[in-house]
């Protein structure tokens, strides 16, 4: 019978599953469950399907007609199909782009398609046809009797496929029959007690198996579809899944791995070490490693294997375990560990350049103070100069180290400190940021002396960050107040307030507001942003001090206040616990020094601030210079920078020690400050390393400590 296609709305072609909606798109629903054989016609031209259909027109068919790529999709969808006849031109989807879409899906992927087109003679065209996966090319007009042979051909082939299906259907309903005969005739005849106990026996195997299996389908379960393997360690020999052989060697079947052929594909610098710990797996019970395979390919993968050992008797026997692939992550690993290695090496140049200009401002500053004593607003402003060179020095610290700071491991210089300076010290550090904006700071501090014991400068980088967070977000003309008092429920502790009538916070900025690079607003002009590092800074640095801080606000626009709780010491502080004011270092003068320096600044202020002192000073700029001037001048004393151009600061010092400068001091003054940058300094040869800008006193006291040792020697 030969199928008809109407496309009125609502007409079905034969009882194929076509049919068209109100608005012309075709509705499938599932094909009916009989015994002929579903054959898809597919054309965008309504008269090439009749005459596909008359062609084809059998009794045992049923031709099922689609006139676009999608309406070919949605029957495939619905039914399964012997065979696909394709018009390649076609709008929108053409029938290769259609063919590569039915060869993707594994439902479909095994369809034969016979492509219908009207392009036979060009030979790209048909190698395009056969690669998109198609078993056979027929040109236009058709040839009537080809295409039904070889459409029988593949009816033929899907019916007997049925036919196989069909009796092996059959098979397995006889075969489960005949077992319920068999434990029937068992449980009857007790003549056959020793049959009963040989199927009992393969039974108890088969549950065994069937624990095992369920095992193994665990552990793959938990690593997330992955391969699985199976070693017997007697005899070296195991088997693994297609996934896992697909891992390590596609060519290799199930049966044939050995425990050898298995090493064979790890990548030759891992595989020591993985025969090392499947070693120690044996004892230890467990297995897991990562490590590298070579495929067929060339490519190198990485892969992650986790096992259980079995024991017979106290000797382990068997391990059993999965395998997955874990090359991407590992890509992302090492790309992250790149960005870091890039990110450290940025932020280490980013201090040493930044500690190069700070330390010429401070021995500027230095300079002037020895020449100029007089005028007291001169001297107030050495002080202020200094004091936020101080401060900002330790800002560029906090910048490189501000992964120590997530971690929590800063070292602190602890002393016994009274919070009022503390307090003025930060309020002086803001006060321009404060006055810019025209606020009004009201400062209460308490009648009688508080102590704590910390670190000064970190503390009031504590309170100046606070102090700044609150001047950044009130709106000009607000009000801050900043206010020290003791802790009403926990006397042993001192608060920290700080108020703002500022734009305050939600319920998810405070939660969140002291994570490392959070910040609060996210404003284009960046007139009030930062780095998120502030209050990320003033958690661990409190945390660090055994205090706490929190935040608290009533909502957006209602401002927000800071408390900021640390354990205070008792009222009553001994003086000699109070720290000393500073004094310069008495030594004698008269030392030959040579100071080597890129920075023409750094190494004339430091040259002349050297001079001031009344030793006798000599300047280089590179490394080849150095030596040049050292041998020489013959110096005592060698400041010597480290990034220093033709030869670096450690080829320098190391020459100069085998040049015979043995007992003579050389210091690394440098802007590079990591524990990996004084390991470096000390394997050169250097007798100290200091990171600039460095205070005179540090300067003084070495060379008075050299003054003294050179004396011991004599």
């Amino acid at each position: 019978m030969t199928n008809t296609h109407d496309s009125s709305p609502g007409r079905s072609c034969d009882d194929a599953t076509t049919q068209r909606n109100a608005s012309g798109a075709a509705e499938w629903d599932v094909l009916p469950d009989d015994d002929r054989i579903n054959i898809l016609l597919v054309d965008d031209d309504p008269k090439n399907l009749t005459v596909l259909e008359s062609i084809l027109a059998e009794p045992r068919y049923r031709l099922v007609r689609a006139a676009s790529a999608d309406e070919a999709l949605l029957a495939l969808v619905a039914g399964e199909f012997a065979v696909i006849v394709l018009d390649i031109q076609m709008p929108g989807m053409s029938g290769f782009e259609l063919a590569q879409m039915i060869k993707k899906r594994k439902k479909t992927a095994s369809v034969p398609i016979i492509f219908l087109t009207a392009y036979y003679g060009e030979n790209q065209h048909i190698l395009e046809g056969y690669e998109t996966g198609a078993v056979d090319y027929l040109q236009k007009p058709v040839n009537t009797t080809i295409l039904r042979s070889k459409v029988a051909v593949f009816a033929e082939l899907n019916q007997k496929t049925r036919d196989t299906q069909a009796i092996n259907h059959a098979l397995l309903a006889e075969v489960s029959e005949r077992r319920r005969v068999q434990e029937q005739m068992a449980q009857l005849n007790d003549e056959l007690e020793l049959r009963v106990h040989q199927r009992t026996s393969e039974l108890l195997q088969a549950n065994q198996a069937l624990r095992e299996s369920e095992e193994m389908l665990r552990l793959a379960q938990q690593a997330g579809k992955v391969g699985i393997w199976d070693w017997n360690l007697k005899t070296g020999e195991g088997k693994w899944t297609d996934a896992a052989a697909e891992l390590f060697d596609p060519r290799e079947t199930m049966d044939s791995v050995t425990f050898a052929k298995w090493l064979s594909c790890v990548h030759s610098d891992d595989q020591e070490r993985v025969a090392r710990c499947v070693r120690e797996a044996e004892s230890i019970g467990g297995y897991r490693d990562e490590y590298r395979v070579k495929t067929s390919t060339a490519e190198t993968r990485w892969v992650e294997s986790i096992g259980a050992v079995e024991y017979d008797g106290g000797v382990a026997t068997r391990m059993r375990g999965v395998v997955r692939d874990i090359t991407e992550r590992k890509k992302m690993e090492l790309e992250l560990q790149d960005a870091d290695r890039r990110k450290d090496e940025f932020l280490a140049m980013l201090g040493h350049e930044l500690r190069n200009p700070l330390a010429s401002i401070r021995n500027a500053v230095s300079i002037m103070r020895r020449l100029e004593h007089q005028d007291a607003d001169l001297q107030w402003c050495h002080e202020v100069v200094d004091r936020q060179v101080v401060q900002l020095t330790r800002l560029v610290d906090d910048l490189l180290d501000v992964s120590r700071i997530s971690r929590g491991k800063i070292q602190l210089q602890q002393e016994v400190i009274e919070v009022s300076t503390v307090i003025h010290q930060a309020v002086e550090s803001c006060q321009p940021l404060i006055e810019s904006r025209e606020h009004q700071l009201n400062v209460t501090l308490p009648s009688q002396p508080v102590y704590l014991r910390g670190d000064a400068a970190r503390l009031t980088q504590v309170v100046g960050n606070v102090l700044n967070n609150a001047a950044k977000y009130t709106d000009v003309n607000g009000g801050i107040w900043l206010t020290v008092e003791t802790d009403a429920d926990n006397p042993a502790q001192v608060v920290i307030r700080v108020r703002d009538n500022g734009r305050g916070l939600d319920a998810d900025s405070i939660a969140n507001l002291f994570n490392l690079f959070y910040q609060a607003e996210h404003n284009l002009d960046r007139a009030d942003g930062g780095l998120g590092v502030g209050l990320a800074v003033v958690r661990a640095l409190v945390e660090l001090h055994g205090g706490s801080v929190e935040a608290r606000s009533a909502g957006i626009g209602l401002g927000s206040e800071f408390f900021i709780r640390l354990p205070r010491l008792p009222a009553a502080v001994p003086m000699n616990c109070l720290p000393a004011p500073p004094q310069d270092v008495l030594m004698p003068a008269g030392h030959r020094i040579l100071v080597v320096d890129d920075n023409l600044d750094a190494a004339r202020s430091l040259g002349m601030l050297l001079k001031l002192l009344g030793h006798k000073v000599v300047l280089a700029h590179d490394g080849q210079q150095a030596i040049e001037v050292a041998l020489r001048e013959r110096p005592e004393v060698i400041f010597l920078d480290i990034g220093l151009p033709r030869l670096d600061g450690y080829q320098a010092c190391r020459s100069l020690r085998q040049h015979g400068f043995t007992r003579e001091m050389i210091v690394a003054i440098t802007g590079y400050g990591q524990e990996d940058d004084r390991n470096r300094s000390k394997d050169a040869g250097f007798s100290s390393h200091l990171v600039k800008p460095v205070e005179l006193t540090a300067i003084q006291q070495l060379l008075a400590d050299f003054a003294a040792d050179d004396k011991l020697r004599e």
